[in-house]
């Protein structure tokens, strides 16, 4: 039972730095969304140049960083209030990521140094870290709307 809790701790704890890591990523190169900015055919459908798509969504990128105290803004496209409660709303959770990606990161690399973790415990934990995606992939699948308001 002890490897079992082990297992699935270390699990959360690689999905929390992986997630941090991914989203870090995304925020700092602007990929996947730069690509998507011709795929969907944005400047198209939207009436703005690629390069004030770009300007924007940085900006958004911006207030978003865990080292920005900017007020939410966007340099050329109108917000509502909605719309700029919504990313105020979404900082502390992009900041709450990164908290807990730079713990998970401390932690791995202490156990690591340490290799306290045993061969079972890791199988547990990389079983687990499947399965969790998984299981919120299927809950995705199942009513987005539900899932996301849930997670």
């Amino acid at each position: 039972m002890k490897k079992a809790v082990s297992g699935i701790l270390l699990a959360i704890v690689v999905l929390l730095f992986t997630t941090a890591l991914g989203l870090s990523v995304i925020q700092l190169t602007g990929f996947p969304y730069t690509a998507d900015i011709d795929y969907l055919k944005i400047p198209e459908t939207s009436g703005f140049p690629r390069e004030e798509v770009l300007q924007n969504y940085n900006a958004i990128m911006d207030f978003l960083s865990p080292f920005s105290d900017k007020q939410f803004y966007l340099p050329s496209i109108s917000f509502t209030e909605r719309a700029s409660t919504h990313f105020e709303e979404c900082k502390p959770l992009f900041n709450a990521i990164y908290l807990f990606g730079a713990v998970s990161a401390l932690i791995i690399i202490v156990l690591a140094a340490t290799k306290s973790v045993s061969k079972s415990v890791l199988k547990i934990s990389g079983a687990v870290t499947l399965i969790i995606p998984f299981v919120i992939g299927a809950a995705v699948t199942i009513d987005f709307d539900r899932a996301f308001t849930f997670f």
